[in-house]
């Protein structure tokens, strides 16, 4: 027999190298796609948050147009709200809970869709006239004019709501203000 070869025992020792080393940038690549995948569940949130933003501040447009909640009779809960808008059917968004996050229903009157909220945690709407609600119109009646609807953490007094849509106040959408009248130019 020559040198040509390799002896069991060499062989057996260049496998085992080659395996620890395997294993080592396995491991490696697991951790990554780990990292991954956080990183993922955590840029999630926000893009969420500007579709919601988005659809809401369409519903919006269509609230401000025709006369602002009060001509539009909208009605608000927690969990839903819809007006009047002009369509067969009425215009609103319901968050609908599911077990690891919260869906947006949105209903423009004629077509709908949903929308995945971020996971996690539960929302609500909240109703700003010259103070917060949880319902509109309010319980006590004022003189105030819904302002501003808020998507926000449900039960979180203290943090800042994720969706702020706020409404014309005076004005209607379509308004061309003359400054010298003090009023729309029509």
């Amino acid at each position: 027999m020559g040198d040509d070869g390799y002896t069991l025992a060499e062989s057996l020792a260049a496998m085992m190298v080659l395996s620890l080393a395997m294993g080592a940038l396995w491991a490696g690549v697991g951790a990554f796609s780990s990292l991954q995948g956080r990183v993922a569940q955590t840029l999630e949130g926000p893009r969420r948050e500007r579709q919601a933003h988005s659809a809401l501040n369409g519903l919006g447009a269509l609230l401000d147009h025709g006369g602002g909640a009060e001509a539009r009779a909208l009605t608000g809960e927690p969990q839903r709200m819809q007006f009047d808008c002009g369509r067969p059917r009425p215009c609103g968004a319901e968050i609908v809970p599911l077990h690891d996050h919260d869906d947006l229903r949105l209903s423009d009157g004629d077509a709908r869709r949903t929308m995945a909220l971020p996971k996690g945690v539960r929302h609500e709407f909240r109703y700003w006239g010259d103070q917060e609600e949880g319902n509109w119109p309010p319980a006590k009646p004022s003189l105030s004019r819904l302002r501003a609807i808020s998507l926000r953490e449900a039960g979180s007094g203290q943090v800042a709501p994720a969706v702020i849509v706020k409404l014309w106040r005076d004005e209607p959408v379509d308004c061309v203000y003359d400054s010298v009248k003090q009023g729309c130019r029509l």
